[in-house]
Parts: structure tokens; sequence; C-alpha cells
């Protein structure tokens, strides 16, 4: 099932001038998911979150000849139109509309927000205490520290905070 949902946001995202690629996919798809699915399927990587279950399924795609991949961009070679709109789906648009009219389109800009998303989304990367004795600040820097996440621990703090205000505008537009 979630194959048609890839496919239908590959093209949602290509018909608005982004070029998607691997990782865009990844952080799309994981913005997109209910938060017990979201920290069932994935884990913090190197890009930010990351899934071998969506990893696997995109490999998929391109084997059987449903994706291409050339330059380090996908393309679906179907125009995949979902027959009725359910929570999902409904979750994967307002992911898009929100990336779009923010602009974010880049693989570096949406890497940075999902790493910043996942580390206020994910209780268990800021213990519970320090939540309450530390700035969010503070607390996305040394939670990024712990994963390794440096170019979000070096990013100033008005960069910091912009990714902040995202995430939170972004999981608000989701639920809405």
């Amino acid at each position: 099932m979630l194959s048609k949902y890839i496919l239908y946001a590959i093209n949602q995202l290509n018909s608005n001038s982004i070029k998607t690629g691997k990782t865009f996919i990844q952080k799309l798809i994981y913005f997109s998911l209910p938060p017990d699915q979201r920290h069932k399927y994935y884990i913090p990587y190197f890009y930010g979150p990351y899934s071998e279950n969506v990893q696997q399924l995109l490999n998929s795609l391109i084997d059987g000849n449903y994706l291409t991949y050339e330059n380090k961009v996908l393309n679906s070679k179907y125009d995949i139109k979902l027959d009725k709109p359910n929570v999902l789906s409904s979750r994967f648009d307002k992911t898009i509309t929100f990336l779009l009219s923010k602009n974010i389109n880049s693989t570096k800009d949406i890497s940075l927000l999902a790493k910043t998303f996942m580390i206020l989304d994910d209780n268990n990367l800021i213990d519970k205490k320090a939540k309450a004795n530390q700035s969010q600040l503070n607390i996305l820097r040394n939670s990024a520290s712990l994963i390794g996440w440096m170019e979000l621990i070096n990013l100033e703090d008005s960069e910091l905070r912009k990714y902040i205000t995202l995430s939170k505008e972004l999981e608000s537009n989701i639920l809405n």
C-alpha cells in the first residue's frame, strides 16, 4: 500500500518542479506517517530519519520499473491517482503542501528539518529532566551530538530556531 503513496508523492513533487531523490522521499514519508509508525520504522541516520523498509520499497519500485532513478532523481513511470482520500493520503498532501509553501525543496533543507523534527518528536531522544532544565536549542544540540548530526549542532541559533518553528508548524499542519 505504501508503494502507491510513494509513487503518488513523487508525481506530486515532480509536477511542482521538485527533483526528488531517495533522501527526500525518506523524509517525506517520515513526516507523513502517524507518530507511532514513525517510531516503529525510522531510526536516526546520517541524513536524518531513515527506514530500511522504505529503502527496500524504493529499490523494489525501481527494480520493478515503476520508478526510474537517474542522476539521483526519482521519476514515476505512472501517473498515480488515489482512489479515495484517507488519513495517510491527507497527511501526504498536507506535508507536500507545507514543504512547497516553505520552499523546502533541497536535500539539505529537508534533512535539517527532519533531524530537528525527529529530536523534538521523539521523547526517547530527550531526557525528560533535561526538557525541564534546558532550552530547546540546548536540547537539540545535545541530542544531535549524541546522534552525530554535526551540521545541526553547528547551525547558528537563528537557523536552528527556524527549523524548530518549521517542525512545529509542520506537525500542526499535518494534524489539522
